[in-house]
């Protein structure tokens, strides 16, 4: 803990020598761990105590300490599923075609962004990732007696699962082939 809390110094120092600011009132810190880590070290900067938090947001997407994402899915998910209801009771036109590109407008963004992250493993993640988009559809006019993947074929749509794969697989390629800054030598 002595050692971190050197590397934690060196860091801030080293921000500041870049002439970067640093919001200390942003920082927290997390263990990252299977079991409950109820560690008595406290971490500091600039005597600024460092809160000990049990889920970190960064970069708009949050993590626990079991570094499990099903937390950033069930918010993204209530976002999502916000939004699918303004949609649905702002626009008159009850035409399905332009109902699903305001969701593809809105909507799918919130739920895809940074997916190569964040993806899920857990099938209530992806099942609950995949609600908003399924619930949406079931309420467009004249779907409503088809199945979540007939009305995806009568839109020419694929499940978000699919749309996920296959961005992991693009975001795998580009990193293989160099198409990344400073991925290829870290892996």
């Amino acid at each position: 803990s002595v050692e971190l809390s050197r590397q934690i110094e060196e860091l801030v120092q080293k921000i500041r020598a870049y002439g970067l600011d640093l919001a200390v009132n942003k920082c927290s810190i997390l263990h990252i761990s299977n079991v409950n880590s109820d560690s008595d070290t406290r971490y500091s900067i600039d005597d600024h105590d460092l809160p000990i938090v049990s889920v970190q947001r960064d970069l708009g997407t949050e993590l626990d300490a079991k570094l499990k994402f099903s937390e950033h899915c069930q918010k993204i998910c209530n976002k999502a599923s916000s939004i699918c209801f303004r949609i649905r009771r702002s626009f008159f036109s009850r035409d399905p075609v332009f109902l699903f590109r305001i969701f593809k407008t809105y909507v799918r963004p919130i739920l895809e962004h940074d997916s190569p992250v964040w993806s899920p493993s857990l099938k209530k993640d992806i099942l609950k990732v995949e609600k908003p988009q399924k619930v949406f559809t079931k309420q467009l006019p004249g779907f409503y007696d088809l199945s979540y993947l007939n009305r995806l074929a009568a839109l020419k749509e694929e499940t978000l699962l699919v749309r996920r794969i296959k961005c992991d697989l693009i975001t795998v390629f580009k990193i293989l082939h160099g198409f990344t800054d400073g991925l290829g030598t870290f892996l």
